[in-house]
C-alpha cells in the first residue's frame, strides 16, 4: 500500500503548512478542499511545524516507510512530496 504525503508551504518566509494525503482515494471536492490534519488517540489534533515532523509521525507513530521525495517549486509555494510504503507486515 502506497501514500502520498503533499507539504504546502506559502506565505512571507513559508511558515504556514497545509498537509495533504493521498491514499488513493477518488478525488472529490471535498477531499481537495478539507483541512487534514494529524490527530492522536483521542481525535485531538497534532500540530505540526515541520516537513520533519511529518514525516517523523507518518514513519515512526503510524508506520510508514519514506520510499521517494522530490520538490516542486512555483511562484506561489513551493510543494514537497513524499511517496510513503506500509511494509507487507502492516495493515493500516
Amino acid at each position: 500500500m502506497f501514500c502520498e504525503m503533499t507539504i504546502t508551504t506559502t506565505g512571507i518566509f513559508r511558515k504556514r503548512m497545509r498537509v495533504h494525503l493521498d491514499m488513493g482515494e477518488k478525488p472529490s471536492l471535498k477531499n481537495l478542499f478539507s483541512q487534514q490534519s494529524f490527530v492522536d488517540e483521542n481525535g485531538k489534533p497534532i500540530p505540526i511545524y515541520s516537513r520533519i515532523q511529518a514525516l517523523n509521525h507518518m514513519c515512526d507513530v503510524l508506520g510508514w516507510e519514506l520510499a521517494d521525495s522530490y520538490t516542486t517549486v512555483s511562484s506561489r509555494a513551493i510543494l514537497y512530496h513524499y511517496l510513503l510504503k506500509l511494509p507487507k507486515t502492516c495493515t493500516p
